[in-house]
């Protein structure tokens, strides 16, 4: 899930409104925000192995700081 969210902002480049329609509703803080990218980069500041795999999947810059030293 986290690697489609993030293709998806990739391929939209972050704007989870298309074509001028209503964002998306992906609003799981419930605060009437699209942020499910934010909480995908949440938890992989959290688990850096999740982190790692997608990165690897993805290759968005955005996860390089929790990716560690190794």
């Amino acid at each position: 899930m986290a690697t489609a969210i993030i293709e998806f902002d990739q391929k939209h480049d972050g704007d989870w409104a298309g074509n001028g329609a209503e964002y998306h509703s992906l609003d799981l803080f419930g605060n009437g925000e699209p942020d499910a990218i934010d909480a995908v980069l949440e938890a992989c500041a959290r688990n850096q192995a999740a982190a790692a795999a997608v990165y690897a999947a993805t290759g968005d810059e955005r996860l390089m700081p929790f990716l560690g030293d190794d």
